[in-house]
């Protein structure tokens, strides 16, 4: 197509030159890079701050920022984990020489449309994440289709560039409180006053605190124990200091039985215990399988067990049951006793024993999982097992597309005499199968909901092309019902049955906590 002859000498572009996925837990608290091209950054999870260049900025989920080339950008983490998107832009420029139109540079040009560093306001954040994403993809499968990402990235800078930054009195407050940050990272380990943060926020001590809270959730000294506790474990870990005495005073906690409160509210152990955290002996009472995910850290407790009641369970004999359970772990001798949620109601009993830690639930399986390496110090075991991951799941993804191309999946379960179809979201199985590996579900999938449950004699139809059931019955009637469901003409009838691609698993709901397990499914998918 020609360019008209009443352009200018020299055309300004914005190319989408490629897009990324990062992924920050625990063990990644901070990402530092220098753009070296002109950058976005969508946040899709988590929250923090962001430093970029000189200037800092409260970071929310569905927040859009921008770095120019050559800036400095830091982020970091506050939280268990953040989920972001980096959109690397190169922009050419068109020249007219000899008539001919080519690129020369892929420099900025003053006229081109840019942002200033900081903070894109958006007015429909989820659409300009559903366009990333599927640029993502795209860029993640299709290398080679350059034309369909650009044409992607153009509908994506429609919903960005017809936006302002945002309004200058937020941008004011957000930058005063973001001044007060750098200063307590260059001095955590000095007494640092209220009134000295105010001052370098240009507020009064009241308003400081009330703009502080409002913006990060906590009141300057509550993120300034938090961060310094931060650093704590950082010397602690690195065995830079000979002794816990030596840490609190080198993280600015002048009192070591203070820093010793506040080390073991944020983290769990004690100093000491975190010193010694390699060779304590562990033992695990957990529902989600905490003694498999230590295991594939490379460490074996002592002991493993789980105290929570099942359903299906008689009352008195459960009693009996755990009685038996918390005495063999007394007598395993643990130095640690790590927990889930579930077992909250045995806690006294567990301290009793030895000092407990409780992970509290959540269906954020790498998070739970980077807690548990932390406690036993096996995150470098982590960060391996996570790349690891993470290349399988490129090649598996490309694999499985082979070979479900457009049939769709469904993942069934009989518990506790009902029908359980797994969903589309909130559960590391379910996030597994439909988004990370982009499977397409059956038609009674549900989409916004971890699962639902079905009576036997009342189960919608399954309309699938492949149907994977659960091979794991805890309880005798689960197994006897799935038995006669499988006898009945409604079941007979279903698409995945009559083309003989009902599939029997392992607990894949168990086993989507861990990488190992991860890498085991989509093994069992590909077969």
């Amino acid at each position: 197509m020609a360019i008209p002859s009443t352009l200018p000498n020299t055309l300004p572009l914005m190319l989408l030159s490629s897009v990324y996925r990062r992924y920050m837990g625990r063990m990644s608290s901070a990402r530092r890079f220098r753009a070296p091209v002109r950058l976005l950054c969508y946040v899709a999870k988590g929250e923090g701050i962001v430093q970029i260049g000189d200037s800092q900025y409260n970071v929310k989920p569905h927040t859009l920022f921008h770095a120019a080339p050559g800036t400095k950008v830091e982020f970091i983490r506050r939280g268990d984990h953040a989920e972001l998107y980096l959109l690397w832009i190169e922009s050419p420029t068109l020249i007219k020489s000899r008539g001919a139109w080519d690129t020369l540079s892929r420099g900025d040009s003053p006229d081109e449309p840019i942002w200033p560093n900081g903070e894109i306001a958006i007015s429909q954040p989820l659409a300009v994440l559903d366009k990333i994403k599927e640029a993502y993809r795209l860029y993640t499968h299709h290398p080679y289709d350059r034309f369909r990402l650009q044409v992607l990235f153009y509908g994506l800078l429609q919903e960005v560039l017809p936006n302002d930054s945002l309004p200058r009195e937020s941008r004011s407050i957000e930058q005063g409180i973001g001044q007060s940050l750098v200063y307590i990272r260059q001095h955590y380990s000095e007494k640092i006053k209220l009134e000295t943060l105010s001052e370098i926020s240009g507020f009064t001590p009241t308003s400081y605190s009330r703009e502080f809270k409002r913006i990060h959730g906590v009141s300057p000294i509550d993120y300034l124990n938090g961060y310094r506790v931060e650093q704590a474990k950082r010397m602690l870990a690195e065995r830079r200091s000979g002794s816990v005495k030596d840490v609190s005073a080198a993280s600015g906690f002048g009192n070591e039985f203070y820093f010793s409160r506040m080390f073991k509210r944020q983290v769990g152990l004690s100093p000491t215990q975190y010193l010694r955290r390699t060779n304590l002996r562990v033992a695990v009472v957990s529902a989600l399988r905490f003694n498999d995910i230590l295991l594939t850290l490379g460490t074996s407790p002592v002991y493993s067990t789980n105290c929570h009641k099942d359903k299906t369970m008689d009352k008195d004999a459960y009693h009996a049951v755990v009685a038996g359970r918390i005495e063999e772990l007394r007598s395993s001798a643990p130095d640690l006793i790590v927990c889930d949620d579930y077992q909250k109601p045995f806690l006294d009993q567990f301290e009793s024993i030895a000092p407990t830690v409780i992970l509290a639930q959540s269906m954020d399986w790498r998070a739970n999982y980077e807690r548990l390496a932390e406690i036993v110090g096996r995150e470098d075991a982590a960060m391996r097992n996570f790349k690891q991951l993470d290349r399988k799941l490129e090649l598996s993804r490309k694999q499985l597309r082979s070979r479900y191309g457009d049939q769709s999946l469904t993942i069934m379960r009989v518990i506790h005499k009902l029908i359980r179809i797994q969903g589309m979201s909130a559960h590391p199985l379910n996030e597994l199968i439909y988004e990370e590996l982009e499977l397409k579900p059956g038609f009674c999938v549900p989409v916004n909901v971890m699962s639902v449950e079905f009576s036997p004699d009342k189960y919608p139809d399954i309309e699938t092309d492949h149907l994977f059931v659960q091979d794991l019955f805890f309880h005798p009637d689960d197994r006897a019902i799935f038995s006669e469901i499988r006898k009945s003409p409604k079941w007979n009838a279903i698409r995945a049955v009559q083309n003989n691609q009902l599939h029997m698993t392992p607990n894949w709901v168990g086993m989507s906590w861990s990488p190992a397990g991860r890498m085991q499914i989509m093994d069992e998918l590909l077969q």
